[in-house]
């Protein structure tokens, strides 16, 4: 096998004389990306965070059955209000509440692609963000969710507790 070397000079006069070529493609990437810039609307994120703390009078409640104390149970719990969270009952009254002045309100298919949730590991909370158009709207959408969330948990659990 032959061996090769590159000399530093080489190098260098390689790219002095393609510098035209390398400030031509530079430039054309910088205006591309200006011009997709100044096309794509921004999208503006809120994020806010809940603590889920499983309640300790629940023995006789079916809420009582799910193993916490345990990692695997935490991730389990926090699985469960993360959907709960993203139901169409709590995403639908969240888009009657907020989006009801505009002219075509987002369906709910759409509006869940705008939220998401993540479990902060090893621990109780629950980060939820959403996206919107506006700081506004992403804020207001956010904590609309997260009180419609909290007024539809309160529901579960007290239908759970009459039933027992």
């Amino acid at each position: 096998m032959e061996e090769t070397t590159l000399d530093l000079r080489d190098i260098v006069k390689t790219l002095k004389k393609r510098s035209k070529l390398i400030v031509k493609v530079f430039l054309a990437v910088v205006i591309a990306a200006a011009v997709i810039s100044f096309i794509i609307p921004p999208i503006y994120e809120a994020e806010t965070t809940l603590r889920i703390k499983q309640p300790k009078g629940l023995a006789n409640s079916l809420l009582g059955d799910l193993p916490v104390g345990n990692p695997l149970g935490a991730k389990f719990l926090m699985s469960t209000y993360a959907e709960i969270l993203k139901s169409r009952t709590v995403v639908q009254a969240v888009i009657d509440k907020t989006q009801a002045d505009k002219e075509e309100p987002p369906t709910y298919e759409d509006m869940l692609k705008r939220i998401t949730t993540q479990p902060v590991m090893d621990t109780e909370i629950l980060n939820v963000k959403v996206q919107a158009k506006s700081p506004e709207e992403a804020q207001l959408v956010a904590n609309t969710l997260v009180e419609t969330f909290i007024d539809r948990l309160t529901t579960l659990v007290r239908s759970e507790q009459s039933t027992v």
